[in-house]
């Protein structure tokens, strides 16, 4: 039986079932029935008895490591807008209230805070991938009146915009 198959088995069964991977092709499934109502008590039971830790929850994280998670999702999102050059600035702030530029404004603003100089140049160098004249010449297309009106209206509520 597979995996999915002893998981189904085990909630028919009215048993907690804990499937982790610990390796590339191992995983290791955990059944209990005893009733114990802490959740974690047969996740430390197994620990004690050799199984791998699992990942700390998000309230259990230090302030270092909630930082790097943040950093790596920030330099996911960059990455992903380097490959999605054809989705306009316009139509991220009107969606979003947000754009490239936002985020080069606050990369210099993060700087700034931690007393370090960065031009708005080099945070879109950073954010855009190359030079802000260049993108716009590759990518950016003339913004149709429906873009410039959906614009103004987010613009003129606060509440829409960082």
């Amino acid at each position: 039986m597979d995996v999915l198959g002893v998981m189904v088995m085990a909630a028919e069964q009215d048993q907690v079932v804990d499937v982790r991977c610990t390796a590339i092709g191992k995983i290791g499934v955990f059944f209990s029935d005893d009733g114990i109502e802490d959740p974690d008590a047969h996740y430390k039971a197994a620990v004690a008895a050799g199984a791998p830790k699992r990942a700390r929850k998000m309230a259990e994280l230090d302030k270092q490591t909630r930082t790097e998670l943040e950093a790596d999702v920030l330099r996911t999102l960059i990455g992903h807008l380097h490959k999605r050059s054809d989705v306009q600035n316009i139509d991220l702030m009107n969606l979003a209230g947000f754009c490239r530029n936002c985020l080069s404004k606050w990369y210099v603003a993060a700087a700034r805070e931690k007393g370090l100089e960065v031009s708005m140049d080099e945070a879109r160098q950073q954010i855009y991938g190359m030079s802000y004249d260049e993108w716009k010449a590759k990518y950016q297309k003339e913004t149709t009146p429906e873009q410039q009106e959906a614009f103004r209206k987010v613009m003129s509520d606060p509440g829409l915009t960082t």
